[in-house]
Parts: C-alpha cells; sequence; structure tokens
C-alpha cells in the first residue's frame, strides 16, 4: 500500500462479534435511523415489521462489528454495503461461498 488507509465495504466477511461490543457513542435512535437511510439507498423493502426487525438486528450486529474494527488500529477500514441486512450464512447460500473469506 501507499500508505493511505484503504476503506473496503464488508458485509460479505464473516466474522463474530461479542455481546460485548458497544456501539461507539450512537444512540438507539440514531443506529435505527442509519438503518432507515441504508435501507432507502439500497431499496431494500422487506415482507413484513417482523423481517424488517430481523434485518434491523443483523444489520445492527455488523454496525457493532465495523465500528469495533474501525475503532483499533488498522490499515484499512471497514464499512456498510448491501449486504449489511444479510448474515453470513444467507451470503453462502446466495452466492455458493465463491470468493468468500
Amino acid at each position: 500500500m501507499n500508505g493511505r488507509a484503504r476503506q473496503f465495504d464488508l458485509g460479505v466477511v464473516e466474522m463474530s462479534t461479542s455481546e460485548g461490543v458497544k456501539l461507539t457513542g450512537r444512540s438507539k435512535e440514531e443506529v435505527r435511523s442509519m438503518f432507515e437511510e441504508w435501507r432507502v439507498k439500497h431499496k431494500k423493502t422487506y415482507e413484513n415489521e417482523e423481517e424488517k426487525e430481523k434485518r434491523f438486528n443483523i444489520f445492527k450486529d455488523k454496525l457493532k462489528m465495523i465500528d469495533a474494527h474501525n475503532a483499533g488500529n488498522h490499515s484499512w477500514t471497514m464499512g456498510l454495503n448491501q449486504f449489511s441486512d444479510r448474515t453470513s450464512d444467507e451470503l453462502k447460500n446466495m452466492y455458493g461461498g465463491r470468493g468468500m473469506v
């Protein structure tokens, strides 16, 4: 690399989050607002409120993982992408596990 940090949009990479990881400086309302903005940006719709809440919880877990990673001393940062409401298992099933870390 040329000394600059790179940003990678992850949501595809399988990583574990622990219950102890907190959203850094974000209120529940802010996270909900981020989800709604992300949903509009990526044209996400869900069949019902139960599915929407399930997807929100996955999104929230991904955001915790991203915040924890980005708070560390790394040469690259993580970010949200169109897959941020999907679990690693769902992505593996959708894409056959090809090209996944």
